[in-house]
């Protein structure tokens, strides 16, 4: 948005939003787009698409110009609305149907719970004389089953009392046995002191070793953790699989029987060889560890090094490429003389194609250099691979076998001292396997973090690994001597134990005389008993039976004659509930046909034999009226137009209404408007278009005193004169004309 200033130059009046921007013409102008465009704008080819329709498509083109497109939306909405609603009168009447016949598909239902309360009156009498003489036989069966009950009882309590005497002396056979094994125990009794004593030596003395110990296992826990983390990740995850393959064995060594114990004594003597090979293979492990992350280290340095000069190898080579094609456009530009060309393009391309050579010089000067620093790399490198070679670098197989084995031995020390723990040994490695699934996914996380823990801590395992050894071996005659405290502190407990055993037999004795006393008294009685059940009636059951199976019977057909009374009173809530419905929809049937009426009374309405049709007929006499009065203003009175609305039959779609423009000549004869001659046609059309803005803006309400043309038809030579003279003489009516045209 600019203003012309009074010295020629443009102010801008655009606002940093489009919105404001728009406000700020709507402001000026006093109107909107849309009005503007309407009233004061003769966009480029609508009105000439108006004279140049055929007659049956010009009232289309009006109802467009003048706005009426709003009756064809409410006709499309109207007819919308009424298929809608039509639909649904269509499924009410459905709805209805299937109900009347759901209806009559329910029967008599009144009738049928009439019937079957009469059957039902009937089965209670029968029941209540069943009830009476199964009560007289019950009562007779319950003082046979009740003397029955009691022998049984009796018959048991015998069978218990029997039970109770052979499990007492069971019992006694047990405590015997248990006797026996508390003196078996209590005759090693010294042994077992002297044993514990010696644990009780060894123990102090592998207390005072604790220090340097606990400082070499710290350093060592601290490197084998870094250094495996860095070693699983180096090894890929054959050692973990090694482990799971370990672990899995284990699970199927616990599931099975215990190894008998000199198998287990003979796996013991092979484990410290085990160990001290297992340490040496870690100590080559961890020199070449070290040696590769020095390695690693210097690679990282020759990186970080090269990193700007190949920055600036691939600035050079792009700037090389740029040159190569500046070259390539000089030499395809076809100028004569390329060596003394002036103008901008390809004196660029003349400058930037003679770089090409120091720019090539340039990028061999940096790749050499990075040449000769590879070079020194890999020499480094190799020096280091000799060092790991004449160490011996221990293979992970050889570790993984190692680690096997040692494990495996230490499962047998394991097995020896807790064969009663096999159970909880089994649960703890399933657990750990899972443990080890998850720890394999984190070590890649933990790797640079355990390099570097492992470089610091190596020296001091090393300064501390002398006195492993001799810790080793107190530690492991410990362990061997560890069983004997235990079984020093148990001596009490076997003594104790054999008292008490030996109290219990004396006990376990009354009991055996108490029940020999009780079962022959319920022997006593159960004989009284049967004498009493012989004079009772055996069939009396049978009667009891007899009679409320009868009962039973009767209270299945009362059921079932229920079943059909409360299915009858269904069918008849259900017929009041449909009858209901039924209204109801009747109602929705009124409402909806009456709302379709409506709704096809404004399609009609709206249609183009509606409203717009006799809007259309309204507005004709004043666009004839304003267009002859512009056109006498430009002919002097001796041209006129004439609007010829009429209505034709077309096939099935019926009459359709047509618009012709006639155009009248003094002196000549009346002749539609596409017969006309190039500057009669400017003049019609220039009157007609005018008195069509003319009326629009009339009707907005808004006088601008301005009219703006966009790109008019005819403007061939005799188009633009009567342009020209035509405009000139309706420069009263509109001082300011603008004309926007595109000419070669």
């Amino acid at each position: 948005l600019s203003q012309l200033a009074e010295n020629g130059e443009l102010i801008n009046l655009s606002k940093e939003k489009i919105v404001d921007t728009q406000e700020e013409i709507l402001r000026i102008l006093g109107m909107d787009p849309l009005t503007f465009k309407s009233c004061a704008l003769i966009m480029q080819d609508q009105y000439g698409l108006f004279l140049q329709a055929k007659k049956d498509e010009r009232i289309a083109v009006l109802s467009v110009l003048l706005g009426l497109g709003i009756y064809g939306d409410m006709e499309a909405d109207a007819r919308m609305q009424a298929r809608s609603v039509r639909s649904m009168l269509m499924h009410l009447k459905d709805e209805q149907k299937i109900k009347k016949a759901q209806i009559d598909a329910k029967g008599d239902p009144a009738a049928d719970i009439e019937r079957a309360d009469v059957e039902i009156q009937h089965w209670r009498a029968y029941i209540d004389n069943a009830q009476k003489l199964a009560n007289e036989a019950r009562k007779e069966a319950e003082e046979s089953a009740r003397i029955s009950g009691e022998l049984h009882k009796i018959s048991d309590d015998v069978l218990a009392l029997e039970s109770k005497k052979r499990g007492l002396d069971g019992s006694e056979s047990r405590l015997l046995l248990l006797l026996a094994d508390q003196r078996d125990f209590l005759s090693d009794a010294e042994h077992y002191r002297k044993k514990a004593a010696e644990y009780r030596q060894t123990e102090t003395l592998l207390h005072s070793l604790d220090k340097d110990m606990a400082k070499y296992e710290a350093a060592c826990n601290s490197f084998d953790e870094a250094n495996n983390r860095a070693y699983a990740l180096q090894i890929s995850v054959e050692a973990d699989e090694n482990r799971l393959r370990d672990i899995d064995d284990k699970l199927t060594k616990l599931s099975s029987s215990v190894q008998k114990g000199e198998e287990c004594e003979e796996k013991i003597r092979e484990l410290a060889p085990a160990r001290q090979e297992l340490e040496h293979l870690r100590d080559r492990q961890r020199k070449c560890v070290s040696l590769r992350n020095e390695v690693s280290e210097r690679y990282k340095e020759l990186l970080l090094k090269a990193r700007p000069d190949e920055i600036e190898i691939r600035s050079l080579q792009d700037k090389l490429r740029e040159q190569q094609t500046q070259a390539e456009y000089l030499a395809q530009s076809g100028c004569i003389d390329a060596a003394k060309a002036s103008c901008r393009f390809l004196a660029r391309a003349k400058e930037e194609a003679a770089k090409e050579g120091d720019t090539l010089i340039a990028i061999t000067k940096l790749q050499e250099g990075l040449g000769r620093m590879q070079k020194d790399f890999d020499e480094y490198a190799n020096q280091v691979n000799e060092q790991i070679a004449e160490i011996g670098d221990p293979s992970s197989v050889e570790l993984a076998e190692a680690s096997q084995k040692v494990r495996e031995l230490e499962g047998h020390e394991a097995q020896k001292k807790k064969l009663e723990s096999d159970k909880l040994e089994f649960a703890r490695l399933s657990a750990e396997r899972e443990s080890v699934d998850k720890i394999h996914a984190e070590r890649l996380k933990d790797l640079s973090t355990a390099e570097e823990t492992a470089k610091k801590i190596a020296s001091d395992v090393e300064a501390l690994s002398g006195i492993v050894e001799k810790y080793r071996d107190t530690k492991e005659r410990l362990e061997i001597l560890a069983v004997y405290p235990e079984k020093e502190a148990q001596i009490p407990v076997y003594e104790e134990r054999a008292k008490a055993i030996r109290e219990k037999l004396d006990a376990v004795s009354a009991d055996q005389t108490l029940v020999i006393g009780d079962i022959a008294e319920l022997n006593l009685k159960a004989k009284e008993l049967k004498e009493q059940y012989v004079q009772l009636d055996p069939n009396a059951e049978k009667r009891a039976h007899g009679q409320e199976e009868l009962i039973r019977r009767a209270g299945k057909e009362i059921e079932h004659f229920q079943m059909a009374k409360g299915s009858a009173q269904q069918r008849l809530d259900d017929i009041e509930q449909l009858t209901a419905e039924v209204d109801a929809i009747g109602g929705q049937l009124t409402e909806t046909a009456t709302k379709l009426n409506r709704y096809e009374i404004l399609q009609k309405a709206f249609s183009q034999d509606g409203v717009p049709h006799q809007i259309i007929r309204n507005i004709i006499p004043h666009i004839t009226e304003t267009a002859n009065s512009i056109l006498g203003s430009m002919t002097g009175g001796t041209m006129g137009v004439e609007f010829v609305l009429d209505k034709v039959t077309k096939g099935k779609d019926g009459e359709k209404a047509t618009l012709d423009v006639m155009i009248e000549e003094y002196g000549k004869t009346t002749l539609p408007y596409s017969s006309k001659s190039g500057g009669e046609k400017v003049k019609a059309s220039l009157a007609v278009i005018l008195a069509l803005a003319e009326i629009k803006t009339t009707a907005a309400g808004i006088q601008l005193g301005m009219l703006f043309i966009d790109e008019p038809p005819f403007l061939d030579a005799d188009g633009t004169d009567a342009y020209v003279d035509a405009l000139e003489t309706i420069r009263q009516r509109y001082p300011a004309v603008k004309i926007m045209a595109i000419t070669d």
